[in-house]
């Protein structure tokens, strides 16, 4: 609490909200002077917004490149820093490696790929042929599909498909339990956003279907109150009681006061 930064996983530290100051009364720093903001780096006796890094720095196996938050399109404004907040950096792997960081060689990212398949196989082996699952049952359904989703492009497209399967049989499952609802909602809303990142456009619309079902039922919990993700924001109204689904804010937004 307090603190502000890169929200999600990042090489960017989180620094106490006190310590910046948006407006430094000076620019200049040296050796013995250091910026007044700590989200800023002396270069050249000049003050100025440190460089924005892909995650590991695409652990010198690829290039690190800037996208507009909103749009997915290259960003236009050159080098990203930490304070643009609608710039995100990707990383863009060298031949024969992969993953969001470029930490795997292609042969490694293929078998882990294949193996969370397998345990994708082996958890909808669990569900019945109904397609629900007993309340008993929810929360470890829920926990392993996160565990399943937690890395963006470790599924395969296929897979994709049926773990939103299993995401929509957890919240039909739940539909009934604001406070089964609540339990589990961790391991849902992280599985909903992860598979957001990996969906193509045409399913988005189904996993946002499924979280405007699944904020509804959290609502109805008077101990939700509201989390944050990359992809969206799930609230609750205190004066109709309503699940609500908006674009994310992260710490470094609401700190400069940038309307969701």
């Amino acid at each position: 609490p307090g603190d502000v930064g890169m929200s999600g996983p990042s090489n960017t530290g989180c620094v106490p909200s006190s310590q910046i100051s948006l407006t430094p009364s000076s620019n200049q720093c040296d050796a013995s002077t250091a910026c007044s903001n700590p989200l800023l780096s002396c270069v050249n006796n000049t003050c100025v917004p440190q460089t924005l890094m892909c995650s590991n720095n695409c652990s010198r196996h690829g290039t690190c490149d800037y996208f507009n938050k909103n749009t997915g399109l290259s960003w236009t404004g050159g080098v990203c820093n930490v304070q643009d907040i609608n710039c995100k950096g990707v990383c863009s792997c060298h031949d024969g490696f992969n993953d969001a960081d470029c930490s795997l060689s292609d042969t490694d990212w293929l078998a882990q790929q294949r193996g969370r398949a397998q345990l994708l196989t082996s958890l909808i082996g669990t569900i019945d042929s109904d397609s629900t699952v007993d309340e008993s049952e929810v929360t470890s359904l829920s926990s392993s599909l996160a565990g399943i989703t937690q890395t963006v492009g470790m599924l395969a497209p296929a897979d994709v498909v049926r773990a939103s399967s299993v995401a929509e049989t957890v919240i039909r499952s739940v539909a009934s339990s604001p406070a089964k609802a609540l339990e589990v909602s961790g391991g849902v809303l992280s599985s909903l956003n992860a598979l957001m990142i990996e969906s193509e456009s045409s399913d988005i619309g189904s996993l946002q279907n499924s979280l405007q079902k699944f904020s509804e039922v959290l609502s109805q919990n008077d101990l939700f109150s509201s989390v944050l993700y990359d992809n969206f924001r799930v609230g609750r109204s205190e004066v109709a009681a309503n699940g609500t689904v908006s674009t994310p804010i992260s710490p470094m937004e609401k700190f400069m006061e940038v309307a969701p």
